[in-house]
């Protein structure tokens, strides 16, 4: 409607950008808000999306998850090959990094 009345409008938009030297203080964060929101009880169910923690790492947000009184679920992905995710790599990762995230 506003393009029909000619009226401009500045849109703002935000790019992912993968830094690796920040890759652990990204998931020292998620866990700490992850454990936040299972805390406060505010919600039903909690999904977190973080394909490539560590078994380690996924220990931590199960015991807090369970320690909070949530049910814990866990999926693996269906696609594993490197070259099929890839292809369907919106964050412009090159072959080379997906197939290291995928071995992991």
């Amino acid at each position: 409607v506003a393009a029909e009345k000619g009226v401009k409008r500045k849109m703002m938009t935000e790019e992912y950008e993968y830094e690796a030297d920040m890759e652990a203080t990204y998931a020292l964060d998620l866990l700490k808000l992850y454990r936040r929101t299972v805390a406060d009880r505010k919600f039903n169910v909690v999904i977190v999306d973080a394909p490539n923690l560590a078994a380690s790492q996924l220990a931590e947000f199960w015991e807090a998850g369970q320690k909070a009184g949530y049910e814990i679920y866990m999926a693996q992905a269906l696609e594993t090959r490197a070259e099929r995710c890839h292809e369907r790599n919106i964050h412009g990762r090159s072959l080379e990094e997906v197939a290291e995230a995928a071995g992991k």
